[in-house]
């Protein structure tokens, strides 16, 4: 998922804004921050709170 959001820098320094992003387990916190609704740090604490939780499933579309 770093990688995911290292990606999402380099497209942010070229002036590339999402108007849509969506994720599925782990992806929706890469989503989240190519939306803007979560910052790095945000990201690297619930990756390693949640990342293999029991029972744990979830996806998130954001910006329609």
């Amino acid at each position: 998922m770093l990688l995911q959001i290292d990606q999402v820098d380099q497209l942010k320094k070229l002036g590339w804004q999402p108007t849509l992003v969506a994720g599925h387990s782990l992806g929706i916190f890469a989503a989240a921050y190519a939306a803007g609704v979560i910052n790095e740090e945000d990201v690297r604490a619930k990756q390693m709170q949640e990342c293999y939780p029991e029972d744990y499933g979830m996806g998130v579309v954001v910006g329609f």
